[in-house]
């Protein structure tokens, strides 16, 4: 899958609209900048919609803090990463546990490799502000990011943004309303389709759930009458 690129998405936005193609997004041409103010939106919308898109997650060892405000309730008090976007778990150190981290199997959904291992690892946490306190040592959060620099994704993921962007460029860039309602039905539509793949690239299974088919790969037989 190919790396998000800025000045990639931005001139298929502007070929929507149609216009002339920008060298950078950091040129004072009309569309560089209307780029510059609605591409962190739309990244924003993607990320922060109701779909959890599979290439937006990660996972960190976060940084404990000097001092802890609140350790009369928490043990530990971490800084948050600086690109998440939202929180998901906090693990334990699995290393530090002599554990190994559940590895999927070709072709498995990774919450059924959790699944499998029969433990439970999520503990309990809050975070305010940039600070999240957990009763973890050495706590592993995993999260979304909130921004896609640097990350891989499907060219139809491309495809939607270049078109959401278009759709948001429409009016400022060219004063055609027109053109802007049909960009964002062609976003829309766009959109449904790089979800509906990433989705069958990723099912979301719960991680309580193990199927037959995984139990058998994993060497775990359901009893027999």
């Amino acid at each position: 899958m190919p790396a998000v690129s800025r000045l990639e998405v931005s001139n298929l936005a502007i070929a929507h609209l149609p216009a002339s193609p920008i060298a950078s997004v950091e040129e004072n041409s009309l569309e560089a900048r209307e780029c510059r103010r609605f591409y962190p939106r739309v990244v924003a919308d993607m990320l922060e919609g109701p779909h959890d898109w599979s290439f937006a997650n990660q996972r960190a060892t976060l940084a404990a803090l000097a001092t802890n405000d609140r350790e009369n309730e928490w043990l530990y008090a971490y800084a948050l990463p600086s690109n998440m976007g939202s929180p998901i778990r906090v693990l334990p150190d699995f290393e530090g546990l002599g554990l190994g981290l559940p590895v999927p199997l070709p072709g498995e959904p990774y919450a059924e490799a959790w699944a499998v291992t029969g433990g439970h690892f999520e503990t309990p946490y809050i975070i305010e502000g940039t600070t999240l306190y957990s009763n973890v040592e050495n706590a592993v959060l995993e999260y979304s990011v909130n921004d896609l620099a640097g990350l891989s994704v499907s060219q139809l993921v491309i495809t939607a943004m270049g078109l959401d962007l278009a759709s948001r460029l429409a009016v400022p860039v060219k004063k055609n309303e027109e053109r802007e309602a049909r960009l964002i039905n062609a976003a829309d539509t766009a959109w449904q389709r790089a979800i509906a793949d990433d989705r069958n690239r990723h099912p979301e299974t719960s991680g309580q759930y193990v199927s037959e088919a995984m139990s058998a790969r994993r060497g775990y037989l359901p009893d027999l009458p």
